[in-house]
């Protein structure tokens, strides 16, 4: 069976990440037994969810590795048609527009369960479904999945193990001068370690965020909201606090903005072009005098993948050497597609995040983006300066 045939008949991404392995672990669980308080399963608890849904989102990523590696030992010829094809990285965004989709539909509908917890659950399910069609795929492609225990009666089930990531403490500067970042947080986030590579947390006084380990940060505040970037290489606050220095390569982006202060041009702007039910922040805006119509170009980018759970969230693609909702941020147009989400509050606060990885590191966007949705940042917004 070639390359085309294996993804195109089970409707699987053969992404580019790259894996050293050339096994495939075998894992499966009940999302909902695991979690039941009670021998009825009555209620679940949230914690363990939240648990079982990094788990999933690990084994998602680590089960997409191991594909692509194994597929690159195929032919010449069937390399090269994974590299032309764009079928592959379509197959990928359509499975994550399904999930964000499947769950959105079933968090609605869930009568007095919490919405939270029917979303978890639904992201539990679609995941593993998805790494039992790429285990398949995997061994279509001439892989070998390795059992992780040996034959005998079953484990007694345990809650899926999660790592707490590092902290990384973020000096940022803006409207009333330089301030040093936090010397310690009350809990990092807890995420899965992808493919050899791990998570940490930084934080600036005002926001934080996941991004790859050993990378560097700064953060940025005002009456407008705040910004915090994280890049691989070393940044000063005044490179983008004094000019508006471009980012080029790899970086992740968290920005802010209140729609009630100076930063409303902001949060419309991201409005106009992903949450068409809230046009009418827009139009305040453009009563108010603070910017024209023009100013606010209506619908997404031509190139863009989007996805809209909801009125209130948006997920994006900006695809590699294109302009789109990604650019819009201090990350330039270059060779790698740009990830986001943006998040809005009840009173059109905005939050959003752009994330470029190198390709070894393309996995560990979805955590990034999952831990922003469970932060409820809206919720508890940075101290206005």
């Amino acid at each position: 069976m070639n390359l085309s045939s294996i993804c195109v008949h089970l409707a699987l991404a053969c992404p580019l990440i790259l894996s050293t392995g050339a096994t495939m672990a075998q894992r499966s669980a009940s999302a909902e037994k695991l979690c039941a308080s009670d021998s009825a399963g009555v209620s679940v608890s949230r914690e363990c969810l939240e648990a079982e849904a990094v788990r999933s989102a690990g084994a998602l990523a680590e089960a997409e590795a191991a594909l692509a590696n194994q597929l690159t030992k195929l032919g010449r010829d069937e390399r090269a048609t994974l590299a032309n094809s764009g079928t592959a990285r379509m197959s990928s965004l359509e499975f994550q527009r399904y999930r964000r989709n499947q769950c959105a539909a079933a968090a609605e509908s869930g009568g007095q369960t919490p919405t939270s917890e029917l979303r978890l659950s639904c992201q539990i399910e679609i995941n593993d479904e998805r790494v039992a069609e790429l285990k398949r795929a995997f061994v279509a492609a001439g892989g070998v999945l390795v059992p992780i225990a040996a034959p005998g009666p079953p484990p007694e089930p345990v809650a899926p193990a999660v790592r707490a990531v590092n902290f990384v403490s973020c000096d940022s500067d803006g409207q009333t001068g330089p301030q040093s970042g936090p010397a310690s947080i009350e809990e990092a986030p807890h995420a899965p370690v992808i493919a050899d590579a791990a998570l940490a947390y930084y934080a600036s006084n005002d926001l934080g965020v996941l991004a790859p380990l050993n990378w560097h940060c700064v953060g940025l505040y005002g009456s407008n909201g705040a910004i915090l970037i994280v890049t691989p290489e070393l940044h000063t606050v005044g490179e983008f606090l004094n000019a508006d220095t471009p980012l080029f390569g790899p970086a992740v982006q968290l920005t802010f903005r209140y729609a009630g202060s100076s930063g409303r041009v902001d949060v419309a702007r991201v409005v106009a072009r992903l949450f068409p039910a809230r046009k009418d922040f827009v139009d305040r805006v453009v009563a108010s005098g603070s910017a024209t119509r023009n100013d606010f170009p209506s619908g997404p980018f031509p190139r863009d993948v989007l996805t809209r759970p909801n009125d209130r969230e948006a997920d994006f693609e900006t695809p590699a050497n294109y302009n789109g909702m990604g650019t819009l941020s201090k990350l330039v147009k270059n060779a790698s597609p740009i990830t986001g989400a943006a998040i809005l509050s009840s009173d059109n606060d905005l939050l959003l995040v752009d994330i470029r990885l190198p390709d070894d590191l393309r996995g560990l966007a979805p955590a990034i983006i999952d831990s922003l949705r469970a932060s409820n940042i809206l919720d508890d917004s940075p101290e206005r300066h």
